[in-house]
């Protein structure tokens, strides 16, 4: 992906709306995407009236998504979304694979489906947030619900600016 300007795949619904959010599932079939770049202020969705950025080859996945048989390799993602109201901080998920994975609730607060992240390699790859509150990885930012598991991450940096809610 050498000079391609790369949009994260799904954005995020509000609370009660998963319209927005990748829900599909993509099979990798272990093909190697290599070179992913991003870099920016990814304020690019709303969690009760407020922006949360998020970055990664997947923005936004919720539901029934399957994220499975991704081979990322030399990926850069570098977040500086830096969103506070005052009363709100957000929390900027941030990853190479999958920034935000959410469960899916109904109306009535009753359990839909869970996003199913397995079986992807992340290797040789940076991931930097530089927003106020973060959530950060090489798999995932953040997850809320979600099945995630036999995954590898391997020569591959992950750090946030403020040092916390930083994994693999």
């Amino acid at each position: 992906l050498n000079g391609v300007t790369w949009t994260p795949i799904g954005t995020p619904g509000t609370e009660d709306n998963y319209t927005d959010e990748f829900k599909g599932t993509f099979n990798g079939l272990g093909h190697t995407i290599s070179n992913l770049t991003l870099s920016g202020d990814f304020n690019d969705g709303e969690l009760d009236g407020h922006s949360i950025p998020s970055a990664g080859l997947f923005g936004n996945i919720a539901g029934g998504a399957n994220i499975a048989g991704v081979r990322l390799f030399n990926a850069t993602v570098n977040n500086s979304a830096n969103y506070n109201d005052g009363d709100y901080v957000s929390a900027s998920p941030t990853a190479a694979l999958v920034a935000e994975a959410r469960a899916e609730y109904n109306n009535d607060d009753e359990f839909v489906a869970a996003p199913t992240i397995h079986n992807n390699i992340v290797t040789e790859s940076n991931v930097l947030s530089l927003g106020t509150g973060s959530n950060v990885g090489a798999i995932v930012g953040r997850a809320n619900g979600a099945t995630i598991s036999g995954n590898a991450v391997t020569n591959t940096s992950v750090m946030s600016l403020n040092g916390y809610s930083v994994g693999g």
